[in-house]
C-alpha cells in the first residue's frame, strides 16, 4: 500500500520573515505541495518566528555563536541536528543573514535553496537593489538559486524580472522585487516538491506536468486560471474562442480540456466536438459560472463532455483538474511524494 508522504520545508530566517510568509501561504493554499517542518532563526526577536508560531509551525531560536556572519562550529552542528531530526527534504533560506560553510553545506547538498534580488550573475552581495540603481540598469528583478560554496553563485532555478523606472529610489524598487519574490520562490519551491527540475552542470532544467487547454472567452478569468494552473506546475495553453482553438490543433499531447459552457449552445456543441477531435487523449471538463438547464448540460455530455463543474474560486479548480486527471490515470498530475 502506497502512502502519501508530504515534502517537508525547513526554513533558516533572520528579519522579518515576508519571504516565508509567502511560501507559507502557498502550502496552505495547496500550490506548493509541502509542508513546514521547521523554522529556525539566529536572532531571538526575529518577525519570521512570530509568523511560523501564529501559523503552529515549529519555530526555535538557536544561538549562532560569536561570529557576526557566520555560525560557529558548535552552532553549526545544533542546526544540521535540528533540521535533520525534522527530516526535511528541502532547506530554504528566507532572509537568513549567515553565509553557510562546508560541514552545513555538505550535511544538505543539493538541498539549499535561496532568493537574492537581482538577476543572478549581476549584482551578487549586499543591497543589490541599490547596486542596480547605481549602475544604471534598466531591468533588474530577483532569482532563486540552489545554495553552494559561493556568494549567490549556486546554479539558478528561476528568475523573474521587474523593470527600474525613472522616477525610482532604492526603496521603491526594493519593494517592487520583493513582490515578485512573493510569486517566484513558492513557484520554484513548489516546482522541487513536485521533481519537476533537476541539475545538470550549471544548468537547472524543468519539467512540467500535463498540458492542460483551457478555453474561456473572459480574458481577465482566463488569465488568472492559467497563472493558477501554472503555479500548480501544469503545461498551460489557452484560448478565448473557435479560431483561437483552431491553431491549437496540432496540440495532441493535451491531456485535459477545461471549456467554459458559456461559449454554450450549438457553437459550443461545435466546439467541442472538433476539441474532442483535435486531442483524442484529452478529458473534456465543463466548467462555467452560470446557470444551465440540465438538457443544456446532458447535450454537452451526450456529445462527450466527461463532467460539469459550476464554476468557483481558482483554489477549487486546481483540485478538479488534479481530479480529472487523476481519473484519466496520468501520472504527471501534481502531488505529494509517495513511499511505501
Amino acid at each position: 500500500m502506497l502512502i502519501k508522504r508530504r515534502f517537508r520545508l525547513g526554513v533558516l530566517g533572520s528579519g522579518k520573515g515576508s519571504n516565508f510568509v509567502a511560501i507559507a501561504e502557498a502550502c496552505a493554499r495547496g500550490t506548493l505541495p509541502a509542508e513546514v517542518a521547521l523554522v529556525l532563526s539566529d536572532v531571538e526577536s526575529a518577525g519570521i518566528l512570530a509568523h511560523a508560531r501564529e501559523r503552529q509551525f515549529p519555530a526555535r531560536y538557536l544561538a549562532p555563536g560569536a561570529f557576526r556572519t557566520k555560525l560557529d562550529e558548535s552552532a553549526e552542528r545544533t542546526y544540521v541536528e535540528a533540521l535533520r531530526a525534522a527530516e526535511i527534504d528541502l532547506l530554504v533560506l528566507a532572509g537568513f543573514m549567515r553565509v553557510l560553510k562546508g560541514d552545513f553545506l555538505r550535511a544538505f547538498e543539493g538541498r539549499i535553496v535561496n532568493i537574492h534580488p537581482s538577476l543572478l550573475p549581476s549584482f551578487p552581495g549586499l543591497e543589490a537593489w541599490k547596486q542596480a540603481l547605481d549602475f544604471g540598469v534598466k531591468v533588474t528583478g530577483c532569482t532563486v538559486h540552489f545554495v553552494d560554496a559561493g556568494v549567490d553563485s549556486g546554479p539558478i532555478i528561476g528568475q523573474q524580472t521587474v523593470p527600474v523606472l525613472d522616477d525610482d529610489t532604492p526603496e521603491k524598487l526594493h519593494h517592487r522585487i520583493q513582490t515578485a519574490e512573493y510569486e517566484l520562490y513558492p513557484r520554484c519551491v513548489a516546482a522541487i516538491a513536485r521533481g519537476q527540475v533537476r541539475v545538470q552542470g550549471r544548468r537547472v532544467l524543468w519539467r512540467l506536468g500535463a498540458k492542460i487547454l483551457l478555453v474561456e472567452d473572459d480574458r481577465e478569468w482566463r488569465q488568472l486560471a492559467a497563472n493558477s494552473l501554472r503555479d500548480a506546475g501544469y503545461d498551460v495553453l489557452s484560448a478565448g474562442d473557435a479560431a483561437e482553438v483552431s491553431l491549437l490543433k496540432d496540440h495532441a499531447d493535451v491531456e485535459l480540456v477545461v471549456l467554459d459552457l458559456d461559449l454554450g449552445g450549438e457553437n459550443g456543441l461545435m466546439l467541442m466536438r472538433h476539441l474532442k477531435g483535435n486531442h483524442p487523449r484529452a478529458r473534456i471538463l465543463l466548467y462555467t459560472g452560470i446557470e444551465h438547464d440540465t438538457e443544456a448540460v446532458q447535450r454537452m455530455l451526450d456529445a462527450g463532455a466527461h463532467r460539469y463543474v459550476r464554476k468557483g474560486a481558482l483554489s477549487e479548480l486546481t483540485a478538479t483538474v488534479q481530479e480529472e486527471l487523476e481519473k484519466s490515470g496520468n501520472p504527471e498530475s501534481p502531488g505529494s511524494n509517495a513511499s511505501a
